[in-house]
């Protein structure tokens, strides 16, 4: 599992597949993470410029990040959700954000 300090910036990377395997670019994609609690830290919809960039600079389709500045400490969970095809699909994680002293991460 990933642990980072708090105050830390952690680049969340999804990826999106159709049924057949193919990467793709789903519509109405929303970020959520959650603390232990489940309390919704932040919800928010992403758009294109949230699309990874490779090498050669250019967008990757299916490939999408969300950089999140952690200001708790503890276990967090985080969720991206996109419309495939008029179905939902949703892929998730988690990690640990630790106090200064590394600490903390899960009282």
């Amino acid at each position: 599992m990933t642990k980072v300090t708090i105050g830390d910036t952690v680049r969340l990377i999804v990826e999106f597949y159709d049924f057949d395997g193919n990467l793709i670019d789903p519509t109405d994609i929303v970020i959520t993470i959650e603390n232990k609690q489940r309390e919704v830290l932040i919800e928010i919809p992403l758009d294109a410029g949230s699309k990874l960039i490779n090498s050669a600079g250019l967008t990757q389709i299916g490939k999408y990040y969300y950089d999140y500045t952690t200001t708790e400490v503890g276990l967090l969970y985080y969720y991206f959700q996109g419309t495939i095809n008029g179905t939902t699909g949703l892929r998730n994680g988690s990690f640990v954000v630790m106090d200064i002293d590394g600490t903390g991460g899960c009282r």
